[in-house]
Order: structure tokens, then C-alpha cells, then sequence
């Protein structure tokens, strides 16, 4: 006669089941991750603004170092125009312009 008991309902039968992972410690794998990132973007730093950049950023008066008071990228467009103007492009990114300072 053979007995055979189901791992099913018995609760202590069975080993804690581990996850498989790829080995590597947190650091490491933060490690492995900043590495790749500065091999794929570290030449970008040396490049030259492109397209509308010179106009968001090196023109952008609320990001020039004279610039008044943080208030002023929260009251104006994208482009450092104020938002009420007729001419302002009226895409607000306050958060975008203050990386650029």
C-alpha cells in the first residue's frame, strides 16, 4: 500500500519557498544601473542645444542668473512670458524651468 499526502492542506510540510533573483546585491544592482546609464547619455553633455533650446534656455529671462525671485516661473508661461500677455505660448512647466536655473 502506498500513502501519499497532498502538500495542499497539510500547512508544514512543504520548505519556504524562496525568490530566484539574479544574485546581485541592491547596491550592486544600482551600481550596474548608474554605469549603463553614463555610457548611454554621458556623451550628451558635450553636445550643443538643439531646436527650441536656445530659445527655452539660454533666452528663457526667469532662468538667466539675474532673474527675479522664484515667483516668476510660477507666474509665467514656458518661454518667460508672462501668462496673461496676448503673446505668451501659454504652456505652463514651472517645474521643467526650474531645473534649467
Amino acid at each position: 500500500m502506498v500513502l501519499t499526502t497532498s502538500a495542499r492542506g497539510s500547512g508544514g510540510d512543504r520548505a519556504p519557498s524562496r525568490r530566484q533573483g539574479c544574485g546581485l546585491a541592491p547596491a550592486g544592482a544600482a551600481a550596474l544601473l548608474a554605469g549603463a546609464s553614463c555610457l548611454c547619455y554621458g556623451r550628451s553633455l558635450q553636445g550643443e542645444f538643439v531646436h527650441d533650446d536656445v530659445w527655452a534656455i539660454v533666452n528663457n529671462p526667469d532662468v538667466r542668473p539675474g532673474a527675479p525671485v522664484l515667483w516668476s516661473i510660477f507666474t509665467n508661461d514656458f518661454w518667460g512670458k508672462g501668462m496673461a500677455e496676448n503673446t505668451s505660448h501659454k504652456s505652463y512647466r514651472p517645474l521643467c524651468v526650474l531645473t534649467f536655473k
